[in-house]
């Protein structure tokens, strides 16, 4: 799962591709600006120093900026990766996200051989998998390969650049009053947590149940898992809650594929011009292919600072459809007798149509003070999230017409 972060290594005079720079820091030449001085008195730290400031910085993100910054910090985390690596991992993942963002790394590394196997691995990983997640012990990052935690590092730098967007997207408009409001602030650490599991259990579902692009995959190895199958193995696995912030990371990756379609529809025009990028049902089923190519896609997107750039990207993606994970939200949940016989208060439907405006804004994602700010705890659901028909005609015929397509 690579990322749009360069793998260069400054040598000398010349700038070369090396295996000692995977986790995809590039340093820089100091500039002569008026923070030199500062630049410079940290530049003549010991080595234990600069050390230890690159151990203790924050995030992936941080940790790539400094050591870019710098062909001394450069040297020293090339020195002592490893530990480095390991350290800041755990500190912007966490440990209760870790083993998730474990499993899509070792979920993209089960393979699509000619042996028809691919089915039972899955379902033997996914047993593991279940069985990590219930372990009293805290996850660590010591164990693991340089190889590893490279992976984990790319990876971890796409969903931090994602979970910003998404805070931006679903933060942007008052839940209550419609209107546009300022950033809430930073997020407290279970927001963080929420978020970034949410996006990496939407990767391990993409790991786990789609053939990755440019490769013949063997016949009994193409269809391994129908969407109940994948409801039952991997939805089933977590609380409702749980699957319901999948959901709103997949309501998300719609929207924002549905807005960088009509962004460069112009100029996708022009390299297309015998499709009709403005015919409705294509762009629904289109964007369900586009979603399908998980955050890495979706993350050169966004890093992507034109409409003819991003056309350039979409240009190879516009003619294909795939059935991806709404499926899987979508299979049948209880008859009516049981929610009857609880009251009606245990709510164990995934994906119910009538919340998506709830999940516009994310809603199982933020800490009590925000909605408490918001009053949005005043509001009748029912009221808020509009009337209760769980599947509208218009969708259902397009998710008969996913199934049609499988």
């Amino acid at each position: 799962m690579e990322s749009e972060i360069s793998h260069l290594e400054i040598s000398g005079d010349e700038t070369t591709e090396t295996a000692d720079t995977r986790a995809g820091f590039k340093p820089t030449e100091p500039q002569s600006t008026a923070a030199t001085p500062r630049n410079a008195s940290l530049d003549g730290l010991p080595s234990e120093l600069k050390a230890s400031i690159l151990h203790s910085v924050p995030s992936i993100p941080a940790l790539q900026t400094l050591v870019r910054s710098s062909p001394l910090y450069h040297k020293v985390y090339l020195d002592e990766r490893k530990v480095i690596l390991s350290a800041v991992l755990l500190r912007d993942i966490g440990p209760q996200v870790l083993p998730d963002a474990l499993a899509v790394h070792k979920a993209s590394q089960i393979g699509f051989d000619g042996s028809g196997l691919r089915k039972d691995n899955v379902k033997s990983f996914i047993s593991q998998y279940k069985a990590e997640r219930g372990s009293s012990s805290p996850a660590t990052c010591d164990p693991l390969d340089i190889g590893t935690l490279e992976s984990l590092s790319r990876l971890q730098s796409v969903v931090t650049k994602i979970a910003s967007d998404f805070c931006e997207a679903t933060l942007s408009v008052h839940p209550v009053t419609g209107e546009r409001i300022q950033p809430h602030g930073d997020l407290s650490i279970n927001e963080k947590r929420r978020i970034y599991r949410a996006l990496y259990r939407f990767e391990l579902f993409r790991a786990l149940f789609t053939k990755p692009r440019g490769i013949q995959i063997p016949p009994e190895s193409r269809r391994c898992f129908y969407s109940m199958d994948q409801s039952l193995l991997f939805l089933s696995i977590f609380t409702a809650w749980e699957v319901e912030e999948v959901a709103c990371v997949r309501d998300y990756i719609i929207r924002r594929h549905t807005e960088i379609l009509r962004e460069s529809s112009s100029e996708l025009s022009k390299l297309c011009p015998n499709k009709d990028l403005h015919d409705e049902y294509w762009q629904i089923q289109n964007t369900g292919y586009l979603m399908s190519l998980g955050l890495p896609f979706l993350c050169q997107l966004l890093n992507a600072s034109s409409a003819a750039q991003k056309a350039s990207i979409l240009e190879s993606n516009i003619c294909c459809d795939r059935a991806f994970l709404t499926e899987a939200f979508l299979v049948d949940g209880p008859n009516a007798a049981w929610p009857w016989s609880t009251n009606q208060k245990v709510d164990v439907l995934y994906f119910q149509e009538h919340k998506q405006p709830l999940r516009k804004w994310a809603y199982v994602m933020w800490d009590l003070g925000k909605l408490k700010d918001w009053r949005i705890l005043d509001v009748d659901p029912e009221q808020h999230s509009g009337t209760r028909n769980r599947r509208s005609d218009g969708f259902r015929k397009l998710i008969d017409g996913w199934n049609e397509v499988a």
